[in-house]
């Protein structure tokens, strides 16, 4: 299987187990199988993650997720 493949079942595993949470302003926490991850989203739009695929590829199933989620629908902050 492509690596994008798996890259994309992971990204749409995170969405549809509910491990994605908005903080507010770009940012975003997804628990990843390794740990907890901050993805944030500069004012072009460009998302990045803190895990170390995104750092040595520039891409991520995490980052991903928050991708294919934010374009389907808004995520709401959550409450404090």
């Amino acid at each position: 299987m492509p690596h994008d493949d798996i890259m994309h079942q992971k990204a749409r595993y995170l969405i549809e187990s509910g491990r994605i949470e908005n903080l507010g302003n770009g940012i975003y926490n997804v628990i990843g199988e390794h740990g907890t991850y901050t993805i944030a989203q500069d004012h072009t739009g460009k998302l990045s993650c803190n895990c170390q695929g995104y750092l040595n590829k520039g891409r991520c199933s995490h980052a991903q997720a928050v991708a294919l989620l934010t374009n389907k629908k808004r995520l709401r902050p959550k409450p404090r």
